[in-house]
């Protein structure tokens, strides 16, 4: 069992090393600290030149692309409108085929 005459003993007699081992830890805290500030601080200077100098510049360069823009818009619009149909075309048919009553309606419906 240790006593508190045993601990303080232990604590005396690494006293040094105990220091040693605090300050190295609180070292590494502190860089840790500073970096973690840095970081913050430069992603905030990043954010704020990005916003005031790149920011306007791909808004003029969206401005000018903008009928580009809407041209593929619309064509992809379509695409995905056709897409659609197929598909639902694809899956009525597959429905139908599946169940033999269907099947037998839809020969007798269109032949």
């Amino acid at each position: 069992m240790i006593t508190k005459e045993s601990l303080t003993a232990l604590l005396e007699e690494h006293e040094q090393e105990l220091k040693a081992s605090i300050l190295k830890q609180l070292e590494v805290q502190i860089i840790q600290d500073v970096q973690w500030t840095l970081k913050g601080e430069i992603a905030s200077i990043v954010k704020e030149w990005i916003t005031s100098e790149i920011g306007p510049e791909i808004r003029a360069a969206l401005v000018e692309s903008k009928p580009a823009v809407l041209a593929a818009v619309a064509q992809s619009a379509t695409r995905i409108g056709e897409a659609m149909a197929d598909a639902l075309v694809a899956d009525v048919t597959k429905n139908l085929s599946e169940n033999y009553k269907r099947s037998a309606i839809l020969k007798a419906l269109i032949g």
